[in-house]
C-alpha cells in the first residue's frame, strides 16, 4: 500500500503496487513547486541581506549527499530516465514507446470475481482469476489463469474437431435445404423410420393431412379420371357432360401427370443374410416428390420413354381389368371364362367381377396380349408405374397404407370354386378424389358394408391392393439357390417383355429380395452402381407381426432360395386381410394362372 513522504507528501509505491505514470508525475509537480518557491525565498533572502549573506548553491541536478536545493528540470530529468527500467510483467504492458498501457485497479474496490474477457481464435490470454486478501481486507495478491481460446474454423470440414462459425453453418444448411428441395413450394416429402416404426412429413407436407391438402401439388391434384379412346385421345374427363364409366366413350382411366423424386438413405446395413445376396438393408430414408426438377432430383422412370425422351404422364385403369369380347362386341362382366387372347382385348371400365384365370388360360403373358390388342401402348400394368403409384400414396398418406386409404376388399370369405373378387364401380361417384365406398357388390351380388369388405380410392383409382391380385410385368425375379428370394431384373421398354429374362434387355436391380415370407421390415437398396433402381419398393428384410412391424404393416411372399425363375404379383387379394397394401407375391412360377390373379390395364405413349 503506497504512502506519503514526511515533508512534501510524495507518493511513495508499495513493493507490490503497480507502476503509474500519474503518480510519478504528480511527484515532480511538487517538487517543481517546492523548488520554485525555496528559490524565491532565497533570493527575497538574498535581496535583504543585500550582499551580506553568501548566494545560495543550487545544484543542477539531484547529487547524493548534497544539502543544496535542487532544480526541477533536473530532477525531472533524473527521475524521467528511470522509466525505460520498467519491464513487462503479469497486468503490465510496454508498447514501443516504452508507454505503460496496462489499468490500474482501486484496490479497495476490486471485486473478488474472475474477468472477462473477447479474444480471437486460437488465442491464449492470461486473466485475473481472483484475488486474495488479508484479515482487513485488503488484496495481498492477484491470481492469474492462462485459457486458450477455441479455434474455430471459417469453413466446413469433414476432418476439423473445431467449432465453426455460425454464418458459415447457416449457409451450408440453405445450401442443402435448397439441394432436397426443402425451400421449394412444390416439394413435399416423407421419412420412413422402419427402426423406430414412424413416418414424418417433411419439406412442403410439414403439417399436411392426405386429401385435399395435398390438391395444391400437381402429381396429386394433377390426377384426372377421364374416358381414353384407343388411340389415347381423353374423349371425356370426369364431370364433363357426357363422361361414362360404362366403357361406351372408351376406357376408364386416370391421368397421371409426370414427377420427379429423389431418395436419402438415412440407415441401411448390407444385405449378408445367404452368400448371395446382393444390396442393402434400408432402415430409414427420405422419399420427395417435386412437379418439377430440382438439383439431385430425377425424373421417375414411369415418366421415361423407352428412346430416353420424357413424357408428360400416364394413364392408369380406374379400374382391375375385364375382358371385351370383340366377337360378341360386349364387356364380359362377370368373369366368364371365355376370353379369346388372340382378339378380345383388355379393359377397364365400372361393374364388372375382375378377369380371372379360374379355369380359362389367363397368364401375364396373355394378358399383355390382350391389352397390345388395343393398340401398341396398351399394357398390364409394369413396374415402373406400379412403383410410382405406390410412392405417390407413401408420401400423401405418411401412414400405414390401410390405415390412411383405406382397408380395402380383404376380408371376404373364400370359396375355393370361385374367383371371390368382388364388384367393381362402387367408387365412382369419389370421381378424382380419395374414398372409401360405403357399400361394394360382392361376388355373389350381395352389398358388403363392413370397413374390410368395401372398395376403396387412391385419387380415381380403385383398389390398389386388395380384391385381387394385380400381375405386374416388365420384372422378373431370378435366383440361383444362394442369392435368397432372387434378385429382381428389370426391363424399361415394353415392347420388350419377355418371361424368364435377366439378360440384355432385362437389368439386374443391384438387391436381393428377402429369403422367408414375413411382414416387411425394411426396404431393399441397390450396391453402388445400381443407385437407379433407387425407386423400387420391394422388401429385403421382414419379420415379426403386422403392428410390430410398422410403419408398412404389409406382407411379403417368396420363393426359399430360389433357384429359377419367378413373376411379380401385388396388392393381395380378397381374404388377405392386413398382409394387403404394398404386399409383394413372388412366388407364383411363369405361365401360372389362378383365380386369384388379374390385371390392370395402362397406356403409355
Amino acid at each position: 500500500m503506497a504512502t506519503q513522504t514526511t515533508n512534501y507528501n510524495l507518493t511513495k509505491p508499495a513493493g507490490d503496487d503497480l507502476a503509474q505514470i500519474s503518480v510519478l508525475n504528480g511527484n515532480f509537480d511538487i517538487i517543481d513547486g517546492q523548488m520554485k518557491q525555496n528559490a524565491d525565498k532565497a533570493q527575497q533572502a538574498y535581496d535583504k541581506a543585500d550582499g551580506k549573506q553568501d548566494p545560495i548553491t543550487v545544484d543542477d541536478v539531484p547529487t547524493s549527499g548534497s544539502t543544496n536545493p535542487v532544480q526541477s528540470g533536473g530532477v525531472y530529468q533524473a527521475l524521467e530516465g528511470k522509466q525505460d527500467e520498467l519491464t513487462a510483467g503479469t497486468n503490465i504492458t510496454i508498447d514501443g514507446n516504452n508507454e505503460i498501457s496496462s489499468q490500474h485497479y482501486d484496490v479497495a474496490t476490486l471485486a473478488d470475481t474472475a474477468s472477462a474477457v473477447t479474444i480471437g481464435s486460437g488465442s491464449q490470454v492470461t486473466m485475473v482469476d481472483s484475488v486474495t486478501r488479508d484479515a482487513e481486507g485488503h488484496v495481498t495478491k492477484i491470481n492469474t489463469k492462462t485459457a486458450t481460446f477455441p479455434t474455430i474454423d471459417s469453413a466446413l470440414d469433414d476432418t476439423s474437431t473445431h467449432l465453426v462459425q455460425n454464418g458459415v453453418v447457416s449457409a451450408a444448411i440453405r445450401d442443402l435445404r435448397q439441394l432436397t428441395g426443402f425451400d421449394t413450394d412444390d416439394v413435399v416429402g416423407v421419412c420412413i423410420d422402419f427402426e423406430n416404426k414412424t413416418f414424418t412429413r417433411l419439406a412442403n407436407a410439414v403439417g399436411l393431412s392426405a386429401g385435399d391438402d395435398f390438391d395444391q401439388f400437381t402429381p396429386f391434384g394433377g390426377r384426372r379420371r377421364c374416358n381414353l379412346s384407343d388411340a389415347g385421345a381423353v374423349n371425356k374427363y370426369y364431370g364433363d357432360t357426357g363422361y361414362a364409366e360404362d366403357g361406351s366413350q372408351g376406357q376408364v382411366m386416370v391421368w397421371q401427370p409426370k414427377f420427379y423424386y429423389k431418395v436419402v438413405p438415412l440407415k441401411m446395413v448390407k444385405n449378408t443374410d445367404t452368400t448371395g445376396a446382393k444390396g442393402y438393408k434400408l432402415r430409414k430414408a427420405n422419399y420427395f416428390i417435386s412437379g418439377s426438377p430440382h438439383v439431385g432430383f430425377k425424373l421417375h422412370p414411369a415418366f421415361i420413354k423407352p428412346d430416353g425422351t420424357e413424357r408428360d404422364g400416364y394413364f392408369i385403369g380406374a379400374y382391375e381389368a375385364c375382358i371385351y369380347d370383340v366377337s360378341a362386341s360386349t364387356y364380359i362382366m362377370d368373369d366368364s371364362q371365355v376370353m379369346d387372347n388372340a382378339n378380345d382385348k383388355l379393359s377397364s371400365i365400372a361393374g364388372n367381377r375382375p378377369v380371372s384365370g379360374l379355369t380359362q388360360d389367363f397368364t401375364r403373358v396373355k394378358a399383355e396380349q390382350m391389352a397390345q390388342n388395343r393398340g401398341s401402348k396398351w399394357h398390364g400394368m409394369y413396374t415402373q408405374i406400379a412403383m410410382a403409384e405406390f410412392l405417390l400414396m407413401f408420401v400423401e398418406g405418411a401412414g400405414n397404407l390401410q390405415t390412411v386409404f383405406g382397408q380395402g376388399v380383404t376380408g371376404i370369405t373364400d370359396n375355393s370354386s370361385y374367383n371371390c373378387a368382388s364388384h367393381t364401380g362402387s367408387t365412382a361417384g369419389f370421381g378424382n378424389k380419395s374414398g372409401v365406398a360405403s357399400s361394394t357388390n360382392d361376388y355373389t351380388g350381395t352389398a358388403q358394408t363392413a370397413a374390410n369388405k368395401v372398395a376403396f380410392s387412391y385419387r380415381g383409382c380403385e383398389n390398389e391392393w386388395g380384391n385381387i391380385w394385380k400381375f405386374v410385368y416388365g420384372m422378373n425375379i431370378w435366383g440361383n439357390g444362394t442369392m435368397g428370394g432372387g434378385e429382381p431384373y428389370v426391363c424399361d421398354n415394353p415392347a420388350n417383355f419377355a418371361e424368364s429374362q435377366n439378360s440384355g434387355n432385362y437389368v439386374g436391380a443391384g438387391f436381393t429380395v428377402a429369403n422367408a415370407d414375413g411382414w416387411i421390415k425394411a426396404f431393399a437398396y441397390p450396391d453402388s452402381g445400381k443407385e437407379a433402381f433407387d425407386w423400387m419398393l420391394m422388401p429385403n428384410e421382414v419379420g415379426g407381426g403386422a403392428d410390430s412391424n410398422l410403419p408398412i404393416g404389409d406382407y411379403f411372399y417368396k420363393t426359399a432360395n430360389l433357384n429359377g425363375y419367378r413373376i411379380a404379383l401385388l396388392g393381395a387379394c380378397w381374404t388377405d386381410g392386413l398382409r394387403a397394401g404394398l404386399s409383394w407375391g413372388l412366388d407364383v412360377g411363369v405361365g401360372r394362372r389362378y383365380r386369384s390373379l388379374s390385371a390392370r390395364l395402362v397406356f403409355a405413349d
